[in-house]
C-alpha cells in the first residue's frame, strides 16, 4: 500500500497536481455516485440506484 502511495503522490508532483484537492474531488464524485442513503449496505451495482 504504501508503494502506491508513494506513486501516486510521485505522479501528483510530477504533473503539478495538488494531492489533497484530487483527493476531495474524488470523494465528491464517489459522494454522488454512491448515495449514503442508499448505498449503505447493499451490493447493487450504482446504476440500480
Amino acid at each position: 500500500m504504501g508503494d502506491v502511495l508513494i506513486y501516486a503522490l510521485n505522479m501528483c508532483h510530477a504533473f503539478g497536481f495538488d494531492s489533497a484537492e484530487v483527493i476531495l474531488k474524488k470523494l465528491e464524485m464517489n459522494e454522488k455516485k454512491y448515495p449514503v442513503e442508499k448505498a449503505k449496505g447493499s451490493a447493487e451495482k450504482y446504476t440500480k440506484y
